[in-house]
């Protein structure tokens, strides 16, 4: 483990518990929502929620691939951005923290899905220019 890559990895998910559980009072929400794209277009503020969450999972994906060589593939830093979106969903229900929404699953993986392949072309183009 690097101490940068590992560091940056723990200031993700950090950043991540704080804005989804941390900084709601309890009894902020106690609803479950499995309908894909319910959220989508119905309003701005949800779209800017939708963004957001894509936002606060781009870092997790970068500093995982960074800090964890196997996460660098496609199919487990999907699986691992699931896992953990999924394990915060759950925990904002239990806690009433917040809604349980599938769209907001959906814009976490997708969040940490790109912050992997932007590890990756930040990678290949560092590799790149060492080769010249």
């Amino acid at each position: 483990l690097c101490l940068p890559s590992a560091t940056c990895c723990c200031i993700s998910l950090a950043l991540i518990l704080g804005m989804t559980l941390l900084s709601r009072e309890s009894g902020a929400g106690k609803e479950i929502d499995l309908e894909l794209f319910s959220t989508l277009g119905i309003n701005d503020r949800n779209d800017a929620y939708l963004v957001e969450n894509m936002l606060l999972f781009f870092p997790y994906g970068f500093s995982f691939a960074w800090n964890f060589p196997k996460l660098r593939k496609l199919l487990p830093c999907l699986a691992a951005g699931m896992l953990t979106s999924l394990s915060v969903e759950i925990l904002q229900f239990i806690s009433q923290r917040g809604f349980f929404q599938v769209d907001d699953i959906l814009a976490n993986v997708c969040g940490a899905v790109a912050g992997c392949l932007a590890y990756r072309l930040g990678s290949a183009v560092l590799r790149r220019r060492s080769k010249r």
